[in-house]
Parts: C-alpha cells; sequence; structure tokens
C-alpha cells in the first residue's frame, strides 16, 4: 500500500476543508462519493467514509494557530486516512492479526461441533480430573505430551510435570500443569488450530 495513497490524499483535503471553511465540506463529500461511485480514484465509497470519520474527529479551537491546526490535521489524517485506504482496498495484509478477518474452523462456535482437541478435552480429559484419579490424569497427559503443536515449545514440558505430580498423586499439582500450558497456549491454538487432528 502506498502512503500517498488517493484516500490519504482526500482525508487531507478533508481536514483542511474542514479547518479552512467548514461550508466547503459538502461539496467534498459529494465529489468524493461521485468518484468512488464512478471507479474513479477511490477505489470504493468505503474510502470516502473512512475519510468523513476522520473529519467528525477534527474540532475546531479558537485559541490553537493556523499552523497548529494544519499540523493537528495532518498528523490525524496519518493514521486514520492510511487506515482508510487499507479498508478501501479490502486488503487486511498490513493490518494487525487482531483486526484480520478470522478464519471460519467450521467447529467450536455456539450451534457447531465440538473441534477435535476441544472434543477431546470435554470427553477424556475433563472426565479424568473430575473424578480425581490420578492414573486417568497421568494417562490423558502422556496422550497430549506426544502431540505438541509447532511452535508451542513449552508443552511436552509442562505436560510431562503434569505427569510426574499426577503419579506422585499430586492432583491439584497436575491441574496446575494443565492451568499453565492453557494460560500459554490456549488463546494460540484456538485461534491458529483448534480445527486440527488431535
Amino acid at each position: 500500500m502506498k502512503f500517498f495513497s488517493p484516500d490519504v490524499i482526500f482525508a487531507s483535503a478533508a481536514f483542511v476543508m474542514k479547518i479552512l471553511s467548514p461550508d466547503a465540506v459538502s461539496a467534498w463529500v459529494a465529489f468524493a462519493s461521485w468518484l468512488g461511485d464512478q471507479g474513479g480514484l477511490l477505489t470504493s465509497t468505503r474510502g470516502a467514509a473512512m475519510s468523513l470519520a476522520a473529519l467528525a474527529l477534527t474540532h475546531r479551537r479558537r485559541r490553537m494557530s493556523m499552523s497548529k491546526k494544519l499540523m493537528s490535521a495532518v498528523l490525524m489524517t496519518v493514521g486514520i486516512g492510511f487506515a482508510g485506504a487499507a479498508w478501501a482496498a479490502g486488503g487486511t495484509a498490513d493490518l494487525p492479526a487482531s483486526v484480520a478477518e478470522k478464519k471460519d474452523f467450521g467447529c467450536g462456535a455456539k450451534g457447531q461441533k465440538a473441534c477435535p482437541m476441544q472434543g477431546w478435552m470435554k470427553s477424556v480429559m475433563q472426565s479424568a480430573t473430575t473424578s480425581g484419579d490420578a492414573a486417568k490424569i497421568a494417562e490423558a497427559l502422556e496422550y497430549v505430551a506426544k502431540r505438541p503443536p509447532k511452535g508451542m515449545d513449552k508443552w511436552v514440558a509442562i505436560s510431562n510435570d503434569g505427569i510426574a505430580k499426577a503419579k506422585k498423586g499430586d492432583i491439584d499439582g497436575a491441574k496446575a500443569s494443565c492451568k499453565a500450558c492453557h494460560d500459554l497456549y490456549k488463546a494460540e491454538y484456538k485461534e491458529k488450530l483448534r480445527d486440527a487432528a488431535f
């Protein structure tokens, strides 16, 4: 994405018009919308909409000098106009993963079947920990230890720690190991691997 994209330029123009002549905003809105509808410089009318959102954040300050108003407009445009260009282009490559489009795994959500590991946890691990049977907990953790996902380097060590505690009869200690693994990897696993075989 080019920094000086059409959306950034039009957002900048909108800020300047807001500062110099608020009455000119309506003319800019019509012009930007027309360009979007015609498939012109703006990729789509979403670009114009994002620029309009930037307009809403501009406040006229009587005590602020014109140079400071212009500088403020430029700085605000850098962030908002740049994001608007990404949105208008319909892409997510330059956006953080947290705001990129989420993958539809087809499992785990309300009304869907349980994901592989989710189903196993409910049927096997939860049953073992609820029963308080140390042998069952150790057996379940041994199964987990043999299936470390790539990049989750502490998975096996945490599982083995839980196995050792379970075999010593330390049920609470084994459960603590489970929690440690969940705290470290559950969110990442759900985000990337929830549909993986387990």
